[in-house]
């Protein structure tokens, strides 16, 4: 029965007062009346086959004491790439299945959220029993092509609606095999697949240009300053004992004495000289409103609320949390917890953008202190280095490094766009 079929028997029964007229199989699969109401045939002018026609599930399994690491292991399926990612290293304690060349591979708990993929990586590649593998029958159907169309809007809709469970719904995969396939022939499947990665290959493209102009955006500022980080000079006086300038050395510990110094052709100025911080103001989470101002926490903006605690153009820097030293330039009317620093300027020799440029150049991040709730210190801010050139060469930084950054925003959402619509001219070549 396709999935259309209980709608029509659906609409059949409804002549009467009760349901007489449904499948009880059907039935017996799912119980959810919206689903027989629902619009999820699938249409085609190709033909429609079972999955069990082109497919097997494949069960050879390997004792977890007999694995020997030499075949690669598959750590997760992204459901936004639906690629395979391996485990480095391929360490396990369960048992596990196999996979060959071209194997179908479905995340048993994630597959109606797109967690299918096809083994293109090796001859044989092994995964933990949360997942399940299946032959495909390559003349009948082409792997690519079965991934495109597990993948697809149109069957994901219908994997969901089929999904079980109230906390963490997933598909029965014992319902895989009499699910529909849409089937042209298999020199069309090829030539959609075709057409399909052609896009796939400008997107990705666009994406390595991208990333090498995110490259230049965290290159360029330290080249324009001239910036670079040495270890200290010392002067060896014979074998074992170093000549240390007593005067620059503020730490005893060997770390502090080695630990690289920061140099750049303009002046460098200790942090406390330019801005001051100071904590944000509490606010708990039930007192987030859907109010006129923005609320800033130590990650950026966390809701909205009626009142303001600052005003103006400042630099909101996050104190706690695994993201601490995490930078946000805001404007206008905003109020700023107290999981984060507002930053005030002392001087005028330094503008906000150029500020921020140079504390996310320094990545604050690293300097964070504890495990549970890591955070980071005034102290520890006030007391970093940073050039400050002449106003005029701080806005030729900003000017350059806003330029960067729209270029790689712009290239990455023209792949993502290239990416959609190659899924949207795939569906269209095999839906109705």
């Amino acid at each position: 029965m396709s999935l259309s079929e209980p709608q029509a028997t659906y609409r059949k029964a409804n002549k009467w007062q009760y349901l007489k007229a449904l499948n009880y199989a059907q039935v017996a699969q799912t119980w959810d009346v919206q689903f027989y109401k629902a619009d999820l045939g699938i249409r085609s002018r190709f033909d429609q086959v079972k999955l069990s026609e082109v497919i097997k599930q494949r069960k050879v399994k390997i004792k977890k004491e007999a694995y020997q690491y030499d075949i690669p292991l598959v750590d997760r399926i992204p459901f936004e790439s639906g690629s395979i990612v391996l485990r480095d290293p391929p360490e396990t304690n369960t048992d596990l299945w196999q996979a060959n060349k071209n194997d179908l591979i479905l995340s048993q708990p994630q597959f109606h959220k797109g967690g299918v993929a096809v083994n293109t990586l090796a001859d044989k590649i092994v995964c933990t029993t949360n997942y399940r593998v299946y032959g495909i029958d390559a003349k009948v159907v082409a792997p690519t092509y079965l991934w495109l169309y597990l993948r697809s809007e149109a069957m994901q809709q219908i994997l969901q609606a089929l999904s079980t469970g109230s906390v963490r719904a997933q598909f029965p995969l014992r319902l895989l095999p009499s699910q529909t396939l849409v089937l042209p022939p298999l020199a069309q499947q090829k030539e959609i697949v075709k057409a399909y990665e052609s896009s796939i290959t400008k997107a990705e493209e666009l994406g390595t240009k991208a990333e090498e102009y995110t490259q230049q955006l965290s290159e360029y500022p330290k080249q324009a300053l001239g910036q670079d980080w040495k270890k200290p000079e010392l002067r060896k006086q014979g074998k074992h004992l170093q000549i240390l300038n007593f005067a620059k050395t503020k730490d005893w510990s060997l770390a502090q004495v080695e630990k690289p110094v920061l140099t750049s052709k303009y002046d460098l100025v200790e942090l406390k000289e330019l801005i001051k911080l100071k904590s944000g103001k509490a606010l708990s989470n039930q007192d987030l409103t859907t109010g006129l101002y923005p609320v800033y926490g130590a990650n950026g903006q966390k809701g909205n609320y009626g009142k303001f605690t600052h005003e103006g153009e400042r630099l909101i820097i996050g104190r706690v949390g695994a993201q601490c030293g995490n930078t946000h330039l805001v404007t206008g009317k905003y109020w700023v917890d107290n999981n984060a620093f507002v930053a005030d300027k002392l001087s005028e020799k330094i503008s906000w953008q150029y500020l921020k440029i140079t504390l996310d150049l320094l990545d604050l991040n690293q300097l964070k202190t504890g495990t549970g709730q890591p955070s980071i210190n005034q102290k520890t801010i006030l007391g970093q280095l940073i050039s400050v050139p002449p106003l005029n060469i701080q806005e030729e930084i900003v000017q350059e490094v806003e330029r960067l950054r729209q270029t790689s925003e712009q290239l990455q959402q023209k792949s993502k766009d290239l990416r959609e619509q190659a899924l949207t001219d795939f569906e269209k070549a095999v839906f109705n």
